[in-house]
């Protein structure tokens, strides 16, 4: 099966005005990672479209099955980060609903692969949000009380705000 890398490569100069190279980082353990971000995802490829659902499926251990996130990329409803591993595989995204005013979304979603997690992948996808926005907020909703809490300091040590631990706001200094 083709990487989602190859698939993105094969298909750039079609959709180049879509997906957007936000560059190169380097997680905890010294991996690099590559990061992208798509912001009019009814427009793309189906090709990319599919690559990057059937991924967001594996990324997400089954928890959302892939014709739900093309349907959702039809409707164009989020706009998406996403993280590749050198060998070309997802390792992470989050995805993001834009607000009516220029620069603020609601953070929907963050989730990186269960054999990824604990290397800063999370930290480097939202820091990459935060770099393309002037405010986000969330609602910290998760099933399980240990992953809740270490997503409440994350959010807490990037600089966002609470009253509850479970309504979440950052807002940029610029």
């Amino acid at each position: 099966m083709t990487s989602i890398a190859e698939t993105l490569e094969r298909r750039r100069n079609e959709d180049s005005s879509l997906i957007e190279t936000k560059g190169i980082k380097e997680t905890k353990t010294g991996e690099k990672l590559y990061i992208y971000s798509l912001s009019d995802t009814s427009s793309l490829h189906s090709e990319i479209k599919q690559a990057i659902a059937r991924e967001m499926e594996r990324v997400s251990e089954g928890l959302i099955n892939s014709e739900h996130i093309l349907a959702q990329f039809e409707a164009n409803t989020y706009n998406l980060f996403f993280a590749l591993s050198e060998q070309g595989q997802m390792v992470g995204y989050a995805t993001v609903f834009p607000k009516e005013k220029k620069g603020f979304v609601y953070l929907n979603k963050v989730q990186v692969f269960s054999k990824e997690r604990n290397k800063g992948i999370a930290t480097i996808i939202l820091r990459q949000i935060m770099e393309s926005s002037s405010y986000i907020s969330l609602i910290n909703i998760v099933s399980s009380p240990e992953v809740k809490e270490a997503m409440a300091r994350l959010y807490l040590n990037l600089g966002f705000q609470t009253q509850d631990n479970i309504s979440f706001n950052w807002e940029s200094d610029q």
